[in-house]
């Protein structure tokens, strides 16, 4: 089985470039910590975007993986309501993929393959006999290069 991609998909997967992870705040603060580093030595930090109600995001800048999201209850207390880690190694030993963003495309890729303008394309099949989430080397396990930008509000590029 081939499967034709959308418009939409045709242009994320026609990129140049990785599809950036863009994490955009409405308010103050960005602040920018180490997390851990990865068995190479590579050292990952982590990135939390806070608004001025004190809401608050924290992503690494290994794949993004979204660490925590601290928003207020009904009572105006904040809470973390992601599942997760709070340490790096529990990331890196465990396939759970929690927190992660997902990879070229989402859902399954029948049979692994896709046709586009008239070329077929051969997908690692990861998923039986289909491509899921961008195949074996999924962006939850790379670590990009963080750019903190301020030019249209606190926002941070991986």
């Amino acid at each position: 089985m081939t499967t034709t991609l959308s418009r939409r998909a045709r242009f994320l997967l026609g990129a140049h470039v990785p599809l950036p992870v863009l994490i955009l705040a409405m308010a103050a603060t960005v602040t920018r910590a180490a997390f851990g580093a990865l068995p190479d030595g590579t050292a990952v930090e982590s990135f939390s975007l806070t608004n001025a109600s004190g809401a608050s995001v924290t992503v690494l800048d290994y794949g993004g993986l979204i660490v925590s999201i601290s928003v207020p209850d009904r009572s105006g207390k904040l809470a973390d309501v992601v599942l997760g880690y709070d340490r790096l190694d529990g990331y890196l030993g465990d396939n759970s993929h929690y927190g992660a963003i997902v990879g070229r495309y989402a859902n399954r890729i029948g049979g692994a393959r896709f046709a586009l303008d008239g070329r077929t394309y051969e997908l690692a099949a990861n998923n039986g006999p289909s491509s899921l989430h961008g195949g074996r080397n999924g962006f939850d396990r790379t670590c990009g290069t963080p750019s903190p930008s301020s030019a249209t509000g606190p926002q941070a590029w991986f």
